[in-house]
C-alpha cells in the first residue's frame, strides 16, 4: 500500500543509486515495522532484457550478491528464505569442494572421486531445477543449467566470504593477524619437532650409511692407507673405501671415531647436530627479536625447520655442525677474536662445499692473520695425512685433474660447476658481483673506478658494519656457496643466515610488499618436504632462483642501525 511505503521512507536512494537489491532492503524494513509481506509463485512477471553472460555476472555480481551481503550481515541474522535457504548453501560449499578438488587431481591424482562424489551431492539437491532445464532444453540445457548454476553458485559464496572479512574481520585485524602468526608458528614448532624426531627415531632403527663410509675410511686411514684403492700401491680388495674428502679432513675423523668407533661417531655427530641448532636457533632469535616476540620465534625456529636437517640426523651428515661451527666464526670476530674464528673455520673445512665461502669474512685486514693461521692448519694437517699413508702431494693433486674423479658432483642438487663447469662458474660469479657493486656504487652517486668497485677489498669492505661481519655478509656468503658447488638437500643448512637476512630486511621494509614474498618463497624453498627437494629438477631450478634474487637484494641492500647494535653486543 501506498501509506506505509512512504510512512517508512521508500526505496533507499542513496544506498542504492542504481536499480539493485532496494526492493528486498525495503521488505526487511516493512517486515521489521510489523508489515505483512505476501510471496506468492503464482505472480510472475519477466524482465524484458538482453542477457549476456558478461551482464549476467556483472549484474548479480555488483548489484546484488555484494550488496544482498552487506545486507545480511548488516541485520546480524541471516534469512533462510530467497536465495539463502540451508539447500543454496550447501550447494554452494559442493561447488567450492567440486572446483578445488577438481584442480587437486592434477597434482594429486588419486583425489579423483572427489569431484565427482561432490557434483552429484549438488545434482541431487537442485534435482528439480535441473530437471525443468532437460525437460526445456534437453542435454544441451541440461549442462548449460549446471555449468551456470555452479558458477553461480561459487560467485555467490565468494562475495559473501569477501564482504564477511570487509565487515567482520577487517575491523579486527591486528587481533586475527596475531592470532594467525602464533597458530602458523605452532603448526612449523610441530613439524620441525616431528621431522628433527623422525631423523633421531630413523638413525635407531636404520643404518646411518653416510657415518658408517666415513668410518670405514678412517678405520683405513688409522692403518696407514689413503682410503681411495688408486693411491695404494698394492692391489686392494673388493669394497675398499673411495673418500672424496680432502686429506685434512681424515685426521679430523678422529674426533668422531678415535676412542669408539662407530658408536661414538653417532653420538658425537648426533649430540653435536643439536647443540648446533640450539645455537643457530639462538642466533635467529636474536636476529628478528627487534619486530617482537612472533618474530623472533621464527627466527629461532626458521633454520630448524630446513627439511634436509633430518636427513642429515639419519645418515649422520657434518652439515649441521660445520654451521655451528660457521656460526661461532661469526660471533667470535664480533668479538674481534680472528685468531679464534679462524679457527673455527678451518673446522668447519671439514664439508669444504660448505665452509669455504664462509672464508670472505676473514679477508679483512684485522683478520687476514687469523685466516693464514686456518689455512696452515689445514695444509698441515693435509701434508701429515699425505706422509703417513705415504702418498706424494703431486700425485694426490694429479689424481683429482681427472674429469671423472668429479663424476660424485653430479649425483648433488643443481649448482652452476655442475651446470656450466668450473672455470665459467667462476667467471660468471665474479661478473655478476662486480657489475652489482658496480650499479651501487652509480646509485649511490659515487664515483669509483670499476677496478676498485670490482675488487674483492672494495666488497668485503662493504659488507661489514663498523668493523665487524654482518649477518648480511653470512647470507651472502651461505647462497654463493649453495649456488657454485656441490651440495645436498641436508646442506641448505648453509642458507639459514640468508634466510633471516631477507626475513630481517622485509620485516624493516613493510612497504615493500615484494621483500616479504621473496623471504616468504625463500622459506618454502627451504622447508618444502625432502622428497620434492632432492628428487624435483624443476623446484631445483626455481629454488636457484629465488637464492640468486635473495643474494642480490642482500648485496645491493644497506644495512640498519639494529643490525649494526646487534653485532656490538
Amino acid at each position: 500500500r501506498r501509506e506505509p511505503f512512504l510512512a517508512l521512507g521508500g526505496f533507499d536512494a542513496r544506498a542504492y543509486p542504481h536499480p539493485s537489491i532496494e526492493d528486498i532492503e525495503f521488505g526487511l524494513r516493512l517486515h521489521g515495522a510489523g508489515g505483512t509481506i505476501l510471496l506468492d509463485p503464482n505472480i510472475q512477471g519477466t524482465h524484458h532484457k538482453h542477457w549476456t553472460l558478461g551482464l549476467m555476472l556483472q549484474t548479480d555480481i555488483r548489484n546484488r550478491a555484494l550488496p544482498w551481503s552487506r545486507l545480511l550481515l548488516r541485520g546480524g541474522k541471516p534469512s533462510t528464505i530467497l536465495n539463502v535457504d540451508p539447500t543454496a548453501r550447501l550447494s554452494s560449499l559442493l561447488a567450492l569442494i567440486t572446483l578445488l578438488s577438481g584442480a587437486a587431481i592434477l597434482f594429486f591424482p588419486w583425489l579423483w572421486p572427489l569431484p565427482l562424489l561432490s557434483l552429484g551431492m549438488m545434482a541431487i539437491l537442485n534435482r528439480g531445477f535441473y530437471r525443468l532445464c532437460f525437460q526445456q532444453g534437453g542435454c544441451p540445457l541440461l549442462l548449460t543449467g549446471i555449468s551456470l548454476h555452479g558458477l553461480y553458485f561459487l560467485y555467490s559464496l565468494l562475495s559473501f566470504s569477501l564482504i564477511f572479512v570487509e565487515q567482520r574481520l577487517v575491523p579486527q585485524r591486528d587481533t586475527l593477524i596475531k592470532i594467525l602468526q602464533w597458530a602458523l608458528l605452532v603448526l612449523l614448532l610441530g613439524i620441525t619437532v616431528l621431522s628433527l624426531l623422525t631423523g633421531l627415531r630413523d638413525s635407531f632403527t636404520h643404518p646411518a650409511a653416510d657415518l658408517i663410509s666415513r668410518a670405514r675410511e678412517y678405520a683405513v686411514f688409522k692403518e696407514g692407507l689413503y682410503p681411495m684403492g688408486i693411491l695404494v700401491p698394492h692391489p686392494v680388495p673388493e669394497g675398499f673405501p673411495y673418500t672424496v674428502y680432502p686429506p685434512y679432513a681424515l685426521p679430523m675423523f678422529a674426533v668422531f671415531f678415535g676412542i669408539g668407533g662407530l658408536a661414538q661417531g653417532w653420538a658425537v655427530v648426533r649430540i653435536l647436530s643439536l647443540l648446533s641448532l640450539g645455537l643457530i636457533g639462538w642466533i635467529g632469535w636474536r636476529s628478528l627479536r627487534f619486530a617482537g616476540p612472533a618474530a623472533a620465534c621464527l627466527g629461532a625456529l626458521g633454520p630448524a625447520a630446513i627439511s634436509g636437517n633430518s636427513y642429515g640426523l639419519f645418515q649422520g651428515q657434518f652439515s649441521m655442525v660445520c654451521m655451528g661451527l660457521i656460526s661461532l666464526q661469526w660471533l667470535l670476530l664480533q668479538r674481534q677474536r680472528p685468531v679464534a674464528a679462524a679457527f673455527c673455520w678451518a673446522a668447519a673445512m671439514l664439508k669444504p662445499q660448505i665452509a669455504l665461502t664462509f672464508a670472505l669474512p676473514l679477508l679483512k685486514p684485522p683478520n687476514r692473520g687469523g685466516l693464514l693461521l686456518g689455512l696452515s692448519a689445514l695444509l698441515l694437517l693435509g701434508g701429515g695425512a699425505l706422509f703417513y699413508t705415504h702418498v706424494a702431494p703431486f700425485h694426490y693433486l694429479s689424481v683429482w685433474l681427472e674429469p671423472k674423479r668429479l663424476n660424485f658432483a653430479h649425483a648433488g642438487t643443481i649448482n652452476l660447476i655442475h651446470l656450466l663447469g668450473p672455470g665459467t662458474a667462476v667467471l660468471l660469479i665474479v661478473l655478476t658481483l662486480g657489475v652489482a657493486v658496480g650499479f651501487r656504487q652509480m646509485a649511490s652517486g659515487k664515483r669509483v673506478p670499476f677496478w676498485r668497485q670490482s675488487s674483492a677489498h672494495a666488497f668485503i669492505a662493504r659488507a661489514f658494519d663498523q668493523g665487524v661481519p654482518s649477518l648480511r655478509l653470512q647470507g651472502l656468503c651461505g647462497v654463493l656457496g649453495c649456488l657454485m658447488f656441490y651440495h645436498h638437500p641436508y646442506d641448505n643448512i648453509m642458507l639459514y643466515p640468508a634466510m633471516l637476512s631477507i626475513f630481517a630486511l622485509s620485516l624493516r621494509k613493510p612497504k615493500e610488499g615484494w621483500l616479504m614474498i621473496l623471504a616468504v618463497a625463500m622459506a618454502i624453498t627451504l622447508w618444502a618436504p625432502l622428497h620434492i627437494v632432492a628428487n624435483n629438477k624443476m623446484f631445483q631450478f626455481i629454488s636457484a632462483g629465488v637464492w640468486i634474487l635473495v643474494g642480490l637484494t642482500l648485496l645491493l641492500s644497506t644495512s640498519h642501525p639494529q643490525e649494526r647494535r646487534w653485532s656490538e653486543r
